[in-house]
């Protein structure tokens, strides 16, 4: 079981990996071809065609997950209902969007880029992402069934297209923003094939709707997972508006700048919530209570191991770090340093949250995202006029703080499970330890040795406080690597 778990989380995990690297080799690419006023059209045309896809979403995925997967696990002959039942509704959403944009693509060409000369960009996002909703849908379904080597491969296909198909498009035809959007969406059409190759080779025959399953729960599930969605996307962006309002834009660069290191510390997790989900919605259709709460109970106790440290690092180290970033830069280390804080929690709350739509227990995952939304504008309007931008980053420590200890008991009473304190009390002891070593090294190393060993005195700290569960399972995990090799 371990093995497999492995296994599926790292192909999980690459699938990540690979959206960031060719991003960031089409980003510096086109940075280059085209001008800056160009590289701002394809960046729009990319960002907008993805919010209209997520837009047509509507929860789609975390329902095709709970209810297709498990069907699919469970063997009960109505994974073909789910299928068809869901697809119906991605393409009734993607359809209103999608047309809205091409109706309205001269008001939005108007009002978004000042320039109704550039309603092509809007027209080509209105067919380029009703096109990616399929390929959207059927990645759903891979991961739905534990397949994440497929979506591991899906994800290299469709990112390589879509850096590939428009740099030759620029490449033959001229460098421009146009040649540019049009070999994206060229990409897109591209990797709907291959999406739909690797589908017919997962599903082909077995998706006959042999029973006809109940659409209530579905669409009870679906609307809930859909309010939360929308509350997520309305509110995801709170914290920069009301610095701007209280504020100005010098505050919300100096915010950015720690938020962009945090986001990058949570991309660089090696564990995948998505495959997460999945496991343990096979585990629920197998009626595997007991690997579900052990799995939960090991995510926790693996997390704060790995997290716990990585906080003390973060804090310890802020000037450091905020160093890539010019001079004047320097006043966003306290924000890190808050940032830091939440990590913990906010894996938490995604994992808690996780288990939570493995038990369809969505009406509370809504509460507790409006609950996060609601503390989070609280705070942000009552600190950021006094703190400015740091304030910004204090709400987002007690908001998540909040959350995720709330989402944490009501998960844990669900699997009947408690949690351990020792899971927190060592990897909290060994970080203070260490950390307090450490300031006393400050004066006398070069910051910079310290910035690339401390990981090491970690590990060293680690090793020698493992028990024989811990020993056992780094034994496997070697073991598993090894293989791979």
């Amino acid at each position: 079981m371990l093995e497999r778990v492995l296994k599926q989380n790292f192909f999980a995990v690459s699938s990540q990996a690979f959206v960031l690297v060719f991003g960031a080799a089409f980003t510096i690419a086109f940075a280059h071809l085209l001008s800056k006023e160009e590289f701002g059209l394809l960046s729009t045309f990319v960002a907008l065609a993805m919010l209209a896809v997520n837009l047509s979403d509507v929860g789609v995925q975390q329902t095709a997950v709970r209810f297709f997967g498990r069907s699919f696990f469970a063997k009960d002959g109505k994974a073909g209902f789910y299928f068809w039942h869901l697809l119906k509704i991605k393409l009734a959403a993607s359809l209103v969007v999608c047309a809205l944009v091409l109706v309205f693509s001269s008001q939005l060409a108007e009002i978004v880029l000042h320039d109704a000369s550039l309603v092509f960009v809007f027209q080509l996002i209105g067919m380029a992402a009703f096109v990616y909703t399929f390929v959207h849908y059927a990645g759903f379904l891979f991961s739905a069934v534990n397949k994440y080597e497929f979506v591991s491969l899906s994800s290299l296909c469709l990112n390589a297209l879509k850096l590939a198909v428009p740099l030759a498009v620029v490449y033959f035809m001229g460098a421009n923003a146009f040649n540019a959007i049009v070999g994206v969406s060229l990409s897109f059409v591209l990797a709907l094939a291959v999406y739909f190759a690797i589908f017919l080779y997962l599903f082909n025959g077995k998706l006959e709707a042999k029973k006809q399953g109940d659409a209530k729960p579905v669409d009870d599930f679906l609307f809930y997972s859909a309010v939360t969605a929308f509350v997520g996307y309305l509110f995801s962006n709170s914290d920069i508006l009301l610095i701007n309002y209280f504020s100005n834009s010098e505050q919300v660069a100096l915010y950015r700048a720690a938020q962009v290191i945090l986001n990058a510390i949570f991309a660089a997790i090696p564990v995948s919530t998505t495959f997460l989900y999945s496991f343990f919605v096979e585990m629920e259709a197998k009626k595997r209570g007991d690997v579900q709460a052990k799995m939960f109970d090991r995510m926790l106790k693996y997390g704060a191991m790995f997290l716990i440290p990585l906080t003390f690092y973060l804090v310890f180290f802020a000037p450091e770090i905020m160093g890539i970033y010019p001079r004047g830069y320097a006043e966003s280390v306290p924000a890190l340093q808050f940032f830091a804080l939440a990590i913990f929690f906010v894996f938490v709350q995604n994992v808690s949250t996780t288990m939570l739509y493995t038990k369809a227990m969505v009406k509370k995952i809504t509460v507790l995202t409006l609950a996060l939304s609601l503390l989070m504008i609280v705070f942000n309007i009552a600190l950021i006029p006094k703190l400015g931008f740091l304030g910004a980053s204090i709400t987002y420590v007690v908001a998540y703080g909040a959350v995720s200890i709330a989402s944490l008991v009501l998960a844990s009473c669900l699997l009947k499970l408690k949690i351990s304190s020792k899971h927190v009390v060592k990897p909290l002891a060994i970080s203070l330890v260490v950390t307090v070593a450490l300031s006393q090294l400050r004066a006398n190393v070069n910051p910079f040795v310290l910035l690339a060993a401390t990981p090491f005195a970690f590990a060293v700290a680690y090793l020698i406080l493992l028990d024989e569960e811990d020993k056992q399972l780094m034994q496997r995990i070697i073991r598993f690597v090894r293989k791979k090799k």
